[in-house]
């Protein structure tokens, strides 16, 4: 099986939050840090290059420590501001008719712009008001990228116009299931 990957600009947007939201002396201390770790093999951050998962878990787990005194539930900032750059530029056909019933049916597609390993499968509760997010075959799972996944869907509802949107998820060695509700 081939080594559990992330696209580069996943890696690149969680530096350009470090900047963003904590300034010039966080990101110079931040790619210190990296630099010392890794050397230059993952700098320059190309957005096209696929980067080994384990780093950017890394790369999430430095933000919590350093930024958020180790709270890894605080990840779900990042993945707010991640879904907000990337619904809202690039990927933004992916929001354009309003209907979040038709975004969950595209989510697989989308997640594999982010990751080369996973299957996702989306089960919309009956009521309309919420889903399951599962996802499954990957060779492993990461709490901290679990937090920034249910901010990226939080986000991805907000967008959508949503109301009262919750997630929560649990995960294990071979799947993570995200509860998302709304009103």
């Amino acid at each position: 099986m081939p080594e559990y990957k992330v696209k580069g600009s996943t890696v690149r947007n969680k530096f350009a939050y470090v900047e963003s939201n904590f300034g010039s002396s966080a990101i110079e201390n931040m790619t210190r840090e990296f630099k010392k770790r890794y050397g230059d093999t993952i700098f320059p951050i190309l957005n096209s290059t696929w980067y080994a998962f384990d780093v950017y878990v890394e790369i999430l787990e430095y933000i919590a420590e350093h930024h958020y005194g180790g709270d890894m539930k605080k990840l779900e900032e990042v993945g707010k501001a991640s879904a907000e750059d990337a619904l809202k530029n690039i990927y933004s056909s992916f929001v354009h008719n309003k209907e979040y019933l038709e975004f969950l049916k595209k989510i697989s597609k989308l997640h594999k712009m982010f990751y080369n390993e996973g299957k996702t499968d989306v089960i919309v509760h009956d009521n309309q008001k919420g889903c399951d997010i599962i996802h499954t075959d990957k060779s492993k799972y990461a709490e901290a990228d679990m937090h920034v996944a249910a901010g990226f869907y939080q986000e991805s509802a907000k967008l959508h116009d949503l109301k009262n949107i919750s997630c929560s998820f649990t995960f294990s060695r071979t799947e993570a299931r995200f509860t998302l509700t709304w009103a």
